[in-house]
């Protein structure tokens, strides 16, 4: 498992980006490509990002 930080901007326009460090995205268990749809989920204080 690689790990690393991340930040999260709420934009004015309505909406908000989730930044995720560079050795994550580029690693060969990060799950997602370029494109694709995901699923996001709440659940207490965790986030919960899946493929859809």
């Amino acid at each position: 498992m690689i790990e690393g930080k991340g930040r999260f901007l709420k934009l004015a326009k309505g909406g908000g980006r989730l930044y995720i460090p560079s050795k994550i995205i580029y690693d060969s268990q990060f799950p997602f490509k370029e494109t694709c749809n995901i699923e996001i989920k709440i659940e207490g204080n965790k986030i919960i990002v899946k493929k859809k």
